[in-house]
């Protein structure tokens, strides 16, 4: 059905901490095949993890006598499993030299903090991040106008939903199914629960690829898996804005909106166990609602009431507990004794852990608030 590629092994030999990496021999052997049959010019990895993929690559660049510019980028600045190591701390193990050409980490945000630093003309691009919406796919989107039509495109994890039974992992298969691309690969890798189908993939950018890009976006209204910071979605905002478009930007926001409100109601849901409209029902007719816990659980109820409209007037938390002034909300934090309206006047929403929520519970019946919602 799809293309293949002839398998190139070598680089992995001489590499001695391929332990560290989060792909198999057979996807190094893939990727690496891919390298030497198209030779880029300008490569981006984005997920870098530990570096062992970075590593097999620049071992690669340098069997080829390829001389490439390489950028690989990375949210964190601490490899995740284990942050007393940096990110791509394998990397320097294997010797600042090699490759051959030049190479360089960018770390600390997401991909389009950095694509005018790396500007255009990238001819290969690894995907290899979250895996949850929007991830792989809003990544390719705002990476597309930087690519050359050529480009070979690789997304790593493309069973991984299957791996880990984590439903919502499927962004870079949902990316390679939908993507409009001449030329697709995909190899028979290995067995898995009795299906002997490829956990890595890649396909060729083409005018057919830019032209069909609206499919891409209407993909984004799958539901996420998280959501984007402020500062993360403004940048992702001006690249989409700079690239294609108000009509785009709209789409986008809509998009976004509708996942905010999907994700925060599924949280709260969760938490309160009861469908979050239950929970809207009884706020909308609420005078004075105060939000118990500005932690985790805190922080969801005050977006999601911030995002339907709703009344907040403030925070409380246990008179034992720290305050810890917020910019983000700009609401007061109040001890519970410091509480001045009536009891009958107030509701309040307990945002706190399980594991607290009887103690919190009783502390509020023993001072006289009843209205707990």
């Amino acid at each position: 059905m799809y293309q293949s590629v002839e398998l190139y092994s070598k680089p992995e030999e001489g590499i001695t901490n391929l332990q560290y990496s989060e792909m198999t021999s057979f996807q190094h052997a893939f990727l690496c095949g891919l390298i030497k049959e198209n030779r880029p010019n300008k490569i981006v990895e984005v997920g870098v993890s530990a570096g062992g993929t970075t590593g097999v690559i620049l071992q690669c660049l340098e069997m080829l006598n390829i001389k490439a510019e390489m950028y690989s980028v990375d949210l964190s600045e601490r490899w995740y499993r284990n942050e007393t190591y940096e990110t791509g701390f394998t990397v320097k193990e294997l010797g600042k030299d090699l490759g051959g050409g030049t190479h360089q980490f960018l770390l600390g945000q997401t991909i389009p903090f950095y694509l005018e630093q790396i500007g255009k003309d990238i001819d290969f691009l690894i995907l290899d991040t979250t895996h949850c919406l929007p991830g792989e796919l809003l990544d390719f989107i705002v990476c597309l106008p930087y690519l050359r039509d050529g480009c070979i495109v690789v997304i790593h994890d493309t069973i991984e939903n299957h791996l880990t039974g984590v439903d919502l992992e499927i962004a870079t298969k949902l990316l390679f199914d939908v993507v409009t691309a001449n030329d697709k690969y995909m190899m028979k890798e290995q067995e898995i629960h009795g299906v002997d189908l490829p956990n890595i993939a890649a396909f060729k950018v083409g005018t057919e690829t830019r032209k069909n890009i609206k499919d891409l976006f209407s993909i984004l209204t799958v539901s996420w898996g998280y959501l984007l910071g402020v500062d993360e979605k403004q940048k992702y905002r001006d690249s989409i804005l700079f690239n294609y478009g108000e009509e785009y930007l709209q789409l986008f926001d809509q998009v976004e909106t509708l996942q905010r409100h999907t994700y925060l109601s599924k949280r709260i849901a969760e938490h309160y166990g009861r469908d979050a409209r239950y929970l809207k029902m009884k706020w909308e007719k609420s005078k004075e609602v105060f939000i118990y816990g500005a932690g985790y659980y805190g922080d969801i109820y005050f977006q999601w009431g911030m995002l339907n409209g709703f009344n907040i007037k403030g925070f409380v938390i246990s008179d034992d507990q720290e305050k810890v002034s917020s910019e983000k909300n700009k609401l007061p934090v109040y001890f519970l004794s410091e509480l001045s309206c009536g009891s009958d006047e107030c509701s309040i929403i307990v945002a706190v852990g399980r594991e607290y929520q009887r103690l919190i519970l009783q502390n509020l019946k023993r001072s006289g608030y009843y209205n707990i919602l």
